[in-house]
């Protein structure tokens, strides 16, 4: 005999496996080094270049007795809205940060012109994909050096 009770008891059904279409197994693999062949991995890398790159870059200045913030509007502000002829600010920004996730490192250029009277002006910022970076000394002078192989 059948009470109330047994109405609302879970009813235990038999395990059945999923079977994956195309017959194949749901794997999860490592990628060594290389974490940019996971989809997942450019997937929120292309998010997050997204949102930076809707970012309106500005060269400040901070006035360290006032502590006011002030927007200075010279070369470099004007090559941070358009780094170089080939490239908006956006696609540079994307590039960086693409750069930075996929290689942990990141180099620019910056193309200086020599005004008359002697002083530097900022002209461009030109990104650099490299293969290959060989920081060296000069025996001599004793500065630092960068050797870009591509």
């Amino acid at each position: 005999m059948a009470s109330i009770l047994d109405f609302f008891k879970k009813k235990k059904e038999p395990t059945k496996a999923k079977v994956f279409i195309g017959g194949s197994n749901n794997y999860i693999s490592e990628f060594g080094d290389d974490y940019y062949k996971m989809d997942t991995a450019r997937q929120a890398i292309e998010r997050i270049t997204a949102q930076m790159s809707k970012i309106d870059p500005r060269h400040i200045r901070r006035d360290n007795v006032n502590r006011v913030i002030t927007h200075v509007k010279d070369d470099i502000d004007y090559v941070l809205h358009r780094p170089n002829e080939f490239m908006t600010t956006a696609d540079f920004i994307k590039k960086q940060i693409w750069g930075l996730y996929k290689h942990d490192n990141y180099f620019i250029f910056p193309k200086w012109r020599i005004n008359s009277n002697g002083t530097r002006t900022l002209e461009a910022l030109y990104p650099i994909e490299t293969s290959n970076i060989e920081i060296l000394e000069g025996i001599e002078t004793g500065e630092t050096y960068v050797k870009f192989r591509y």
